[in-house]
């Protein structure tokens, strides 16, 4: 499990490439939260592939 802090220098292709590594290497949950936007994303491994979590 993963639990990650987005900081304000950090660039969505990097973000990207990050959740690249860690589907590769088996992550089972990773969770994003971007201060400035207050959101939390998360992704789970369904069919061996981490698969973003719904809203609602």
């Amino acid at each position: 499990m993963v639990f990650e802090v987005r900081s304000p220098g950090n660039t969505q292709t990097e973000m990207d490439k990050k959740l690249v590594f860690y589907d590769s290497y088996s992550v089972e949950d990773y969770y994003l939260y971007d201060l400035d936007k207050g959101d939390l994303s998360g992704w789970l491994r369904r069919e061996n592939r981490l698969d973003m979590v719904n809203r609602s």
